[in-house]
């Protein structure tokens, strides 16, 4: 069963980021060929001026699109092991999660941004979680330590999940949210 939900929230992704092809550039996904680069981030040959990252997690898929690299994740906040806040959080954060009125959304927090961080940067879990630290610049925009360049966001979708983009560009300050029967119309798909 978890195979194919996998499988399906692939697929899902997929038309996701067909849909925003269309949306935002006017062009066809037929005309897309992806590539991979050495850590295996997914990304666009063939059309200009896209860049994209997918990530799933329980009922949500969601795909961040823009003209810069960008990097997304979505978690569904679940019990945490013991050993999971030494292992990805800071000592300055592993601090702040201990006096964290609710532990779980601080650490979920905490792991959307860096691994969307990471999936900006394209090196995917290979960059050291728990040297990534997060800080709000003078006017607001939350930041990487040592990366200036980068914004980061953390958005609401459900009280159980969370997400964050990461990107050079301006982010927006809500999400798109579309259903099947949008992305069907706009691709012009037959969906039961």
């Amino acid at each position: 069963m978890k195979q194919q939900r996998t499988r399906l929230q692939s697929v899902l992704g997929r038309a996701l980021l067909a849909y925003q092809i269309k949306k935002e550039l006017g062009a066809d996904y037929s005309r897309v060929h992806e590539v991979y680069g050495d850590f295996g981030k997914p990304s666009i040959v063939g059309i200009e001026g896209g860049y994209y990252n997918i990530s799933h997690s329980g009922s949500w898929v969601v795909c961040a699109f823009g003209s810069e690299e960008v990097g997304v994740d979505i978690e569904q906040m679940r019990p945490i092991k013991e050993q999971m806040p030494k292992m990805f959080l800071s000592a300055d954060e592993l601090m702040e999660w201990r006096h964290a009125q609710d532990r779980m959304a601080y650490f979920y927090e905490r792991w959307v941004l860096k691994e969307s961080y990471c999936k900006f940067t394209g090196r995917g879990l290979h960059l050291p979680l728990d040297a990534i630290r997060f800080y709000r610049d003078t006017n607001g925009i939350l930041r990487i330590n040592g990366n200036e360049q980068v914004c980061c966001k953390l958005y609401s979708l459900e009280k159980e999940y969370k997400m964050a983009v990461c990107s050079k560009g301006i982010l927006p300050e809500s999400v798109n949210i579309v259903n099947a029967q949008e992305i069907s119309r706009r691709l012009a798909v037959n969906v039961p």
